[in-house]
């Protein structure tokens, strides 16, 4: 991609989600830009932040059938290529879970 800020010699850092980090340390000047720092106390690199999808009350059988479908693309290897694909594959969940909480 060109005119990133280190194609000028204004950037040597980036404070980044892990998603939006791994996918530039990819693809910035080919990915000779950037590397990501990760945490090395953390699991995955990082300290996860909730994420989720929102469903409607209206459709009680919805959220199940979102549950399973994601737990497929788990199961099957697909979530993680994904993930890897945009250089976060260590981010990739492991179990799809419903109204997790995180203290």
């Amino acid at each position: 991609m060109p005119n990133w800020p280190c194609d000028q010699g204004k950037s040597q850092a980036d404070l980044l989600t892990k998603p939006a980090a791994g996918w530039t340390a990819m693809t910035a000047d080919g990915g000779r830009a950037f590397e990501v720092v990760d945490d090395p106390e953390a699991v995955g690199g990082y300290e996860a932040t909730p994420n989720g999808i929102g469903v409607t009350k209206r459709l009680p059988g919805l959220t199940d059938a979102i549950q399973k479908a994601v737990q497929a693309l788990i199961d099957d290897g697909t979530l993680r290529r994904i993930c890897a694909k945009y250089g976060v594959a260590s981010i990739a969940v492991r179990e799809a879970t419903k109204n997790a909480a995180v203290s």
